[in-house]
């Protein structure tokens, strides 16, 4: 895995269309990033719907990254003791 800036220089070298690299960065960031500001906003009333769909959001993306990891890893998963 590419570290992000690392990323972001390795597009600006290829041929990936503009479009195509701002779609995609939208599709990997945005679902976090309003996850964290609604965290963030509604911190202060840890019960309010905005705060508990935000953790729920994170840990509906989490869940999908281990997922994800998972799958590409062929159904094993590794223990560390």
């Amino acid at each position: 895995m590419l570290p992000f800036n690392a990323l972001n220089y390795a597009c600006g070298l290829t041929a990936v269309r503009f479009r195509d690299y701002l779609l995609g960065t939208a599709a990997g960031i945005l679902p976090g990033a309003t996850a964290y500001v609604a965290i963030g906003a509604f911190g202060a009333t840890p019960g309010s719907a905005p705060f508990l769909l935000g953790v729920g959001g994170l840990a509906v993306l989490a869940l999908a990254g281990l997922v994800l990891a998972r799958r590409r890893r062929g159904g094993a998963i590794e223990e560390t003791a």
